[in-house]
């Protein structure tokens, strides 16, 4: 089945209520959820997202959105679940990031904004963090699926006096935001720093 068949289908079958049984494959086998889907005059707004009991988002495939322009493998850690205890699941999270990363999708990257990063097992998060000369951060917003590093586009203080974000990190050099998370705060007056730490 060709990738667009597959996105049609998957498309038709969130735009009404269903009650599906997915099947995803977990470190240590199989791992059951439930899809309740509902659509609205709004259109998809109001529909979950298949989640499992540790309070995760299982990845169904490469064409599952998280977002009108996101899908879930864009949010998935980029070790492809072969690390330990890694489920190559997306915390919940995610999709509150994912709404606030649309609205500056649609001002700042009016060619598409494509993710470098977002959720990590602790195990990545460690090899992404040294390879890139910062400290080790074992409770990084990235494992927890609240955070996500973008192309430099954005001067930090535009980003900021949208108040959507909690945490806002930008390169030194440039003043152009590469982090961005939802950290409990407010995101009126967010934690800020720049790179390199």
């Amino acid at each position: 089945m060709s990738p667009l068949a597959r996105r049609s289908m998957l498309v038709s079958m969130i735009t009404v209520p269903v009650s599906v049984k997915l099947w995803s494959t977990a470190m240590t086998g199989y791992a059951q959820a439930d899809v309740q889907s509902q659509s609205t005059e709004s259109g998809d707004q109001n529909k979950s997202l298949p989640s499992n009991k540790s309070g995760s988002i299982d990845p169904v495939g490469e064409f599952s959105q998280l977002s009108p322009h996101f899908t879930l493998t864009e949010f998935s850690c980029h070790c492809g679940g072969k690390n330990q205890g890694c489920q190559k699941s997306i915390p919940l999270e995610a999709k509150k990031l994912a709404e606030k990363l649309e609205i500056i999708r649609t001002k700042f990257y009016p060619k598409g904004l494509r993710i470098v990063d977002s959720y990590r097992c602790p195990i990545e998060n460690a090899r992404a963090e040294s390879a890139s000369g910062q400290r080790v951060l074992p409770n990084s917003w990235h494992v927890k699926g609240k955070a996500a590093d973008i192309p430099p586009v954005i001067k930090h203080q535009d980003l900021i006096k949208l108040g959507l974000f909690t945490g806002v990190g930008w390169n030194k050099a440039s003043g152009l935001v590469v982090h961005v998370d939802l950290r409990p705060g407010d995101p009126k007056s967010p934690a800020t720093w720049t790179y390199p730490l």
